[in-house]
């Protein structure tokens, strides 16, 4: 029932009904990832999503709907609310934790979830003080965030939940200083942290990774830190009272700007009345410490402009932080008939092209506010999904009557479908611009080169393109479930939109790739004659990831690294096949 048939005055009942109970099946087996043998006694539970999530800090679980135990071939299965966005998690003897989607497809043993293991990990631990003396009664945690848990080959799905939740193991140091964790999980990363009173302090800067079945003996330095004290002073040298700090590694972001989309502080505080701040056991290391931003500022004229410091192994640092005043850059942003263009996105970067990350969209009149920021050589530009990018603008903070046009592009639309029934088919897209080069075509982003990705289309199989620049295009579909088809040759002219795309998907197979050369990780894209299906997808090295792939003849498009040239692998697959594949560098 639509609000615009609402009468303007008097009372209207609208009853709405609320899902309730389950209404969907999954059936699964649980597998171990070095001999495919079922794995029975595996415990697997039903966890409802935990509706919303934290501002900082984990993850947390929703509640347990139902558990079981796996028979002795590791099979299992559970009706369960699918409107309640729930995850499997699994956990077996020996093998590391694994969370998993309880996707739709999986309903009986025809089809089942197929969920590896590995074999689990241990990691001992001896914490020392900075003179080599035990730290003894030190609570010590190991933490491996939700997403790393999940099946890979769930990560592109389009129905997963909103957040998985964070697990963590905890144990405390002996009288020697000696921790013990057992049953980690392998080929992830963890991260290692103990409890200092009320401050957690990261043991490594790097996360740790195990191997299946490895038993790992490492020593942990633990610094008592340095204490940062000193005088937050504007710019006409007067402190600054009452405003808060934010400490941040100096790695967390490209940006020069403190952000709440891309800086997460290790520690706040806030200065004095005399603008005088402290703060303790901050670890060696780069930093960035200033003025925290948006929401959390005292005043939106300040800027959020850190201060590089370099912590070394000192106890006590005396510290100068500048607080520099903020301007904005006010404008509007039209549509390519000049009219205004509410909702474009403000892309904002530096003459070092650092980009500043602020969400910043214009209004319903096209009006826009970027700041507060200081008053520097900055370029902007607009962008929309139904029109081109307009050409970037230099501005500096301060500046009043920014004008930002969006140009005209083409358009592609029409339906995905099933090849066998005709219905429609809710897809991923991926749209090509043929004949473009391996490197990145868009100064702005850091995605994969002229490939751009509509994660989702309607039910009935509709869809729409975002605007492109005149040229001739492919588009490759694939559904959740495996299904793949593309089209080619489609041509794109600037003001015109191709309305008649019908694209046929046909279901294909899983490939079961192992890489086992000497790098970290492989990036690979599954492509049906010769056009991208999906997003490129890392394969670890020796950590089988099931793919699903075209039937008939595909490829691989393989790549070092995101940006790197491409090798490919030809495929050969029969619909409903599972082929065991491995690639070496040589491939």
């Amino acid at each position: 029932m639509l609000l615009d048939r609402l009468p303007s005055t008097g009372r209207k009942v609208i009853p709405l009904e609320l899902a309730d109970g389950n209404d969907a099946h999954v059936f699964g087996r649980i597998l171990a990832a070095d001999t495919r043998a079922g794995v029975g006694g595996a415990m697997v539970a039903l966890v409802a999503d935990g509706a919303c999530l934290p501002a900082s800090g984990p993850v947390t679980s929703g509640p347990v709907l139902a558990s079981v135990s796996t028979s002795s071939d590791g099979s299992f299965e559970f009706d369960y609310p699918l409107w309640r966005a729930p995850h499997l998690r699994v956990e077996a003897t020996g093998f590391g934790v694994v969370l998993a989607a309880p996707v739709k497809e999986c309903a009986d043993a025809a089809r089942p979830l197929l969920i590896e293991l590995a074999r689990s990990s241990r990691l001992r631990a001896h914490v020392l003080d900075t003179a080599g003396q035990p730290r003894a009664n030190v609570e010590v945690s190991i933490l491996a965030q939700g997403n790393s848990l999940l099946l890979p080959e769930q990560e592109q799905r389009s129905d997963l939940p909103a957040g998985l939740p964070t697990e963590t193991w905890s144990s405390k140091t002996d009288r020697e200083g000696w921790v013990s964790f057992s049953d980690l999980p392998a080929q992830i990363p963890l991260e290692a942290a103990l409890q200092l009173g009320t401050r957690s302090v990261r043991l490594e800067r790097d996360d740790v990774r195990l191997a299946p079945g490895e038993a790992r003996e490492v020593e942990w330095r633990v610094e008592s830190g340095c204490t940062l004290t000193g005088i937050a002073l504007a710019e006409d040298g007067q402190p600054v009272s009452s405003i808060l700090l934010w400490l941040a590694p100096a790695s967390v972001s490209s940006s020069p700007y403190f952000s709440t989309h891309t800086t997460h502080p290790a520690q706040s505080t806030s200065t004095d009345k005399s603008g005088r701040f402290a703060l303790s056991g901050v670890p060696a290391g780069d930093w960035l410490l200033g003025p925290a931003p948006g929401l959390f500022a005292k005043d939106w004229r300040i800027a959020p402009v850190p201060t590089p410091v370099r912590v070394g192994i000192e106890g006590s640092q005396k510290l100068t932080v500048l607080v520099p005043r903020g301007y904005s850059i006010l404008g509007a942003v039209l549509d390519p008939d000049g009219k205004p263009a509410p909702g474009a996105r403000i892309e904002i970067e530096d003459e070092e092209h650092r980009p500043i990350a602020m969400d910043c969209s214009a209004e319903s009149s096209g009006f826009f506010a970027v700041g507060p920021l200081p008053p520097r050589t900055l370029f902007l530009k607009a962008n929309s999904f139904s029109c081109l990018d307009s050409p970037v603008v230099r501005a500096a903070p301060g500046d009043r009557g920014v004008e930002l046009k969006l140009q005209r592009g083409g358009t592609l639309s029409g339906r995905v479908i099933d090849s066998a029934t005709g219905e429609g088919c809710m897809a991923a897209l991926e749209y090509t611009l043929e004949g473009s080069s391996d490197r990145p075509t868009r100064g702005w982003a850091s995605g994969w080169p002229a490939v751009w990705t509509q994660p989702g289309i309607t039910t009935t199989g509709g869809f729409q393109s975002p605007a492109f620049s005149a040229g001739t295009y492919s588009i490759g579909a694939r559904t959740d479930d495996g299904r793949f088809g593309v089209v080619k040759g489609l041509s794109v002219a600037i003001g015109e939109a191709h309305t008649d795309v019908v694209l046929r998907l046909s279901p294909g197979g899983v490939a079961r790739i192992t890489y086992t050369g000497k790098r970290e990780a492989l990036w690979a894209t599954v492509l049906l004659d010769g056009v991208a299906t999906t997003e490129p997808v890392r394969i670890e090295r020796n950590r089988p990831r099931r793919l699903a792939v075209p039937a008939g003849t595909s490829a691989l498009a393989l790549r070092a690294a995101l940006d790197g040239p491409a090798r490919t692998r030809r495929i050969e697959l029969e619909t409903g096949e599972t082929k065991e594949i491995t690639l070496t560098d040589e491939d």
